[in-house]
């Protein structure tokens, strides 16, 4: 198994299960080791949810210039990342979601977590950083071109919520009416058609 990647004061990351955190700067780095593995232990300030602390052992972070496959900065025109490049992230289903090797019932549970998010406000702009990993959507796109981008996404979502849904249905339908008590309003809906066999 590969070394975890050594991180540096100033290194600006994501945390790839929590990008609703926003970009994280390092700011501080200590040696350690977990399990007879060195690792770090990270200090990182996030700009939406302050400092956190770290370890490597348990989290492999990403480098902010390696997002969408290119470096970029805040400052960045909108050429420069690409509106098209921006759009595609904005219309994909997040992997967690639909890879056919988690067991259903994480799927489901990732998928309902992509429907806390509404199509206004600052929830739209968490929604479209949170999926794309770009920390100011709106110097790529306007307001108007993410909330249609926010409507496709959510239509595809349902789709995905329908399938997984009766999937777990079938296989653990106690499991399932446990989960979707708890769903987000938005996605009741959608679990209902499920509930229903339709």
């Amino acid at each position: 198994m590969a070394e975890p990647r050594k991180w540096s004061v100033g290194d600006r990351v994501l945390h790839p299960r929590q990008p609703d955190w926003g970009v994280g700067r390092v700011k501080s780095c200590q040696p350690a080791s977990h399990e007879g593995r060195a690792c770090q232990r990270l200090t990182v300030l996030f700009d939406r949810s302050g400092s956190k602390t770290i370890s490597t052992a348990f989290v492999e972070l990403q480098e902010v210039s390696e997002i969408m496959g290119q470096s970029h900065t805040e400052s960045e025109p909108r050429e420069e990342l690409g509106t098209r490049q921006l759009s595609e992230a904005l219309a994909t289903i997040p992997e967690s979601a639909v890879d056919p090797f988690r067991p259903a019932v994480d799927r489901l549970t990732e998928t309902l977590r992509w429907y806390r998010f509404e199509s206004s406000g600052r929830s739209l702009l968490d929604w479209a950083m949170a999926l794309s990993r770009v920390q100011d959507p709106l110097s790529i796109l306007n307001r108007h071109e993410l909330e249609r981008a926010f409507d496709g996404f959510y239509r595809k979502l349902d789709a995905v919520l329908l399938d997984v849904g009766r999937r777990v249905m079938r296989e653990d339908r106690a499991g399932f009416q446990r989960i979707a008590q708890d769903a987000p309003a938005r996605a009741k809906r959608t679990l209902a058609m499920v509930i229903a066999g339709r």
